[in-house]
């Protein structure tokens, strides 16, 4: 019902309500879409977005360059023949407690709030995903923020994490530092929150050529 009233409010807003489908109708013709239409629809989305930015002088760059950072998660997926085919199965020691999982990687533009492409591949496919994927988003210039988990998973000791709005909102802060000033104040940061580590963190600034 809640999915229901949220197509009422959509065709609403788009004075259509008479042809508002039904959830079940908008589910079977979701599954027809193909992923890469959406990925498609993302890039539109930023050439427009960079381009009215620039004619209204409200693009936000960081020396003259994007500042783009990429973050990464497991995600634990249906276990089926083809997600064990394309994608990584963990084992524990515990019977049939298989699962499979996948990483996915997300390249952002932080000064503008901005997701620019994303990926989904194999648990330890971490350099392909960055390569071959997400690097075909960037451009010469760009500067690259790149960050372990242990960044973002760094909890306090009343256990709340750091988290990438937090190391966001660092980097927006202090764009004008040079970069290994910025990793610096980056760590400093960290240890503000919480000078006990309980991860391995590391961070590496590149620009684009």
């Amino acid at each position: 019902m809640a999915f229901q009233n949220a197509l009422n409010k959509v065709f609403s807003s788009l004075a259509d309500l008479f042809r508002v489908p039904t959830a079940s109708a908008y589910c079977q013709a979701r599954l027809k879409l193909k992923p890469e239409l959406f990925a498609h629809l993302n890039e539109i989305v930023c050439q427009d977005f960079y381009r009215l930015a620039g004619e209204e002088g409200s693009l936000q760059l960081w020396r003259g360059h994007r500042l783009l950072a990429c973050d990464g998660t497991y995600l634990t997926l249906p276990d089926n023949s083809d997600t064990r085919a394309q994608f990584s199965v963990q084992t524990n020691q515990y019977l049939e407690a298989d699962c499979v999982q996948a990483l996915s990687c997300l390249l952002y533009d932080l000064m503008n709030d901005l997701g620019l492409r994303a990926a989904l591949g194999k648990r330890q496919g971490e350099k392909h995903l960055l390569f071959a994927e997400l690097w075909q988003a960037t451009e010469p210039g760009d500067v690259v923020v790149l960050y372990s988990d242990g960044i973002t998973d760094h909890q306090s000791p009343s256990g709340r994490e750091f988290g990438r709005g937090r190391l966001a909102q660092v980097v927006r802060t202090d764009c004008g530092l040079k970069p290994d000033d910025l990793i610096v104040r980056i760590f400093r940061e960290l240890d503000e929150f919480n000078p006990v580590a309980f991860d391995d963190q590391s961070i590496m600034v590149m620009r684009v050529k």
